[in-house]
């Protein structure tokens, strides 16, 4: 974290870092089966599904909070970064309401 000199303070568009502990994340993506999955998935399909460029991201296409199934491959698709970010910030929205 950076040093802030006493009396100033931190800007508003700078984030406070989040814990790792204080996250939640599904213990699944961490497992040896979902990254030797993940690596045959890049493999055999290495071009986003959006935008034609190289993706290097795993997507479920029913998010697994949605009821999709986490181990079946015809519900993964290949994303670049900012394709998962748009899709996940979408998602996320629907889920607020």
């Amino acid at each position: 974290m950076a040093y802030i000199p006493k009396g100033r303070r931190r800007s508003p568009w700078i984030r406070e870092k989040i814990p790792f502990e204080t996250v939640q994340q599904d213990t699944r993506y961490w497992s040896m089966q979902w990254r030797r999955s993940r690596e045959i998935h890049l493999r055999n399909n290495p071009i986003c599904t959006r935008c034609d460029q190289l993706g290097t991201l795993v997507d479920h296409i029913l998010a697994v909070a949605d009821g999709g199934e986490f181990w079946d491959s015809a519900n993964w698709q290949t994303l670049c970064r900012r394709c998962h970010g748009i899709k996940t910030a979408h998602e996320a929205h629907a889920r607020r309401g």
